[in-house]
């Protein structure tokens, strides 16, 4: 998960010298709202979601039925034709595999919008 979701993570690492993402400080929950009005909730910063935890789980899971979470890849051609069989790659996709169902549920513990955005909030 450290590979995949390191840089899309929201919040800050719990200790400096800690291996994983998690524990985290910050990690706003966007849905409860907080004694503050329209200023979200945090996630406990000891504490890793159960979300986090199912999603480790399911790449275990994968990673143990024999699938490999980070094959290698090489297509260098856009075409290849073997007799009479002709694949066509699309070039723009992702070099890598995507896992949606764990993209899913931990989507809401990434940060939202990018670059120099910020999110906006109707009072």
């Amino acid at each position: 998960m450290t590979q995949v979701y390191h840089d899309k993570w929201d919040g800050y690492r719990y200790n400096v010298g800690q291996a994983m993402d998690w524990p985290r400080v910050w990690v706003p929950i966007w849905d409860v709202a907080s004694s503050y009005g329209p200023a979200p909730n945090f996630i406990l910063p000891t504490v890793v979601p159960q979300l986090v935890q199912y999603a480790n789980a399911e790449l275990a899971l994968r990673a143990y039925s024999g699938g490999q979470l980070a094959a290698d890849l090489d297509i260098s051609e856009a075409s290849v034709t073997v007799g009479p069989i002709k694949v066509q790659y699309d070039l723009n996709a992702p070099r890598y595999p995507i896992y949606r169902q764990v993209d899913m549920m931990l989507r809401q513990f990434f940060k939202r919008g990018g670059g120099n955005s910020v999110q906006l909030m109707r009072t």
